[in-house]
């Protein structure tokens, strides 16, 4: 599901602002979505961040959110059963990277935490603390992390 999530997120962001992000990840816990994209800046906010206005490039990235949102909420309301109760975005000009937050009514179906032990940790999930996670790059690839390592998801959540 983390890997349809991602995508869903570039696909959307390539048809409505002409040009997609070159990488995407995604990953959830219990009724959290989070997306983190790099490479989303379009030629023209490259050049306001190059000209010294990267508050002008993070102004129009703003717009494209919010241009974006009733799509971007429907996609991940489709692929994860659940009502998204907020969206929240947000982008760096330096580096380039954005980060779309997606609050949920509910852990959706096929998404699961697997209960804590005494210590408070949660054991048997793939990422950190039962968060499942999924990412590729705008050529297909997946699993691949923007720190250079791999990881397939070993969960359930069908990503």
């Amino acid at each position: 599901m983390a890997y349809a999530i991602a995508d869903a997120v570039m696909h959307i962001h390539r048809e409505r602002v002409g040009r997609g992000p070159t990488k995407a990840q995604a990953f959830f816990r219990r009724n959290v979505v989070v997306v983190v994209m790099e490479d989303t800046m379009t030629r023209g906010e490259k050049n306001l961040v190059a000209n010294g206005q990267a508050e002008g490039a993070r102004a129009t990235r703003a717009s494209f959110s919010e241009m974006m949102r009733g799509d971007l909420v429907a996609a991940v309301e489709e692929l994860t059963g659940a009502a998204v109760v907020a969206f929240l975005s947000d982008s760096s000009a330096e580096p380039d990277v954005a980060v779309q937050v997606y609050a949920r009514d509910r852990q959706g179906p096929g998404v699961s935490t697997p209960p804590a032990g005494r210590d408070g940790h949660v054991r048997g999930a793939a990422g950190p603390a039962g968060a499942a996670s999924a990412a590729h790059d705008s050529n297909g690839e997946s699993g691949g992390h923007t720190d250079g390592t791999s990881r397939t998801p070993t969960d359930d959540n069908g990503a």
